[in-house]
């Protein structure tokens, strides 16, 4: 009976494993982080945004069944990656998301931010790849979230920037606003004066 009991778990378990999404969360050099232009930059994936007072960056990997029901799987940063526009990339499992087609943004932001939503009202650097699809495989292989063809499916758009200085047909897809030094100023002053609001009531 326990040894009954012990195939039993064992196969339930190997089921909900098998039906959990699997993607190889990465980016390649048709899909690179890159500065938006008027920040006097081209070339982003170091530790730290540059003339941004050396805040650091946090990317995250938002997925769901549809595009109203995404939620955070993982999070990495640039941090000991030495390819320029790209961050740590890693395989994983997604448990709360099932194998199949599913809805992916990746989310790029100043940690100080505290969140994209944050930063982006902040006027903090912030950078999106937008919504896009692609097959989370339930088996043993990891599907690449940058795999257009069979069996990754991925609708995530190669990039349009033009990144040839680093190596010729690399291409940026996520773009990074800087904030000028006069946004930074503007929203420490709005933060001042929330706080003197609040000591005040």
């Amino acid at each position: 009976m326990k040894k009954l009991l012990l195939t039993v778990t064992l196969s339930l378990a190997c089921v909900a494993a098998f039906a959990q999404g699997k993607v190889n969360f990465i980016n390649d050099s048709l899909h690179l982080v890159y500065w938006d232009p008027s920040s006097g930059g081209t070339n982003a994936g170091a530790a730290y945004v540059l003339g941004d007072g050396g805040h650091q960056l946090t990317i995250e990997l938002w997925a769901g069944t549809s595009s109203t029901s995404l939620s955070l799987q993982f999070t990495t940063d640039f941090t000991g990656q030495s390819a320029v526009g790209r961050w740590v990339g890693r395989t994983l499992q997604m448990p709360s998301v099932p194998a199949g087609t599913d809805f992916f943004n990746i989310e790029i932001y100043d940690i100080t931010g505290g969140s994209y939503s944050n930063s982006v009202s902040l006027g903090l650097t912030h950078g999106s790849s937008g919504l896009f699809t692609a097959s989370a495989n339930g088996g043993t292989a990891y599907y690449s979230l940058v795999q257009h063809i069979s069996p990754g499916n991925s609708t995530w758009a190669d990039g349009s920037f033009n990144m040839d200085s680093l190596s010729p047909g690399y291409r940026g897809a996520i773009m990074l606003t800087v904030p000028e030094p006069s946004t930074i100023a503007l929203a420490g002053l709005g933060a001042a004066a929330l706080m003197i609001f609040r000591r005040r009531k």
